[in-house]
């Protein structure tokens, strides 16, 4: 399987450690999630309760081996309409002032 092959939205399981408190050798863990995103460093994947990352370099060494992944992938989004164009007349246009900024200081040279 390729890095490539991999796309956001797919569904995967994956196994690898888990460390808990106090526990330094850790426990293998089967685990599913929705990936989020994947760049050639790791893969951000959405799992059940909390986001997950899974390093490249681990899969590489064996660490974490992901056992099924499904799903066509390229998470769907809804479309946006595009906001309706405004359409600018010179009628009715006037001077435009703000309250709220002071009028500029003259400065005045005295010799």
């Amino acid at each position: 399987m390729k890095l490539s092959d991999i796309k956001p939205g797919m569904t995967i399981e994956y196994r690898g450690r888990v460390y808990g408190h106090r526990n330094l050798i850790g426990k293998d863990k089967t685990k599913t999630g929705i990936i989020k995103q994947v760049t050639p460093n790791l893969i951000a994947v959405q799992g059940q309760r909390y986001p997950d990352t899974i390093l490249v370099n681990d899969l590489l060494s064996g660490q974490v081996q992901i056992t099924n992944l499904k799903g066509e992938g390229e998470m769907a989004r809804p479309k946006r309409e595009a906001p309706p164009a405004m359409e600018i007349t010179g009628e009715g246009m006037g001077t435009i002032t703000c309250s709220m900024m002071p009028p500029p200081i003259m400065a005045v040279n005295k010799l």
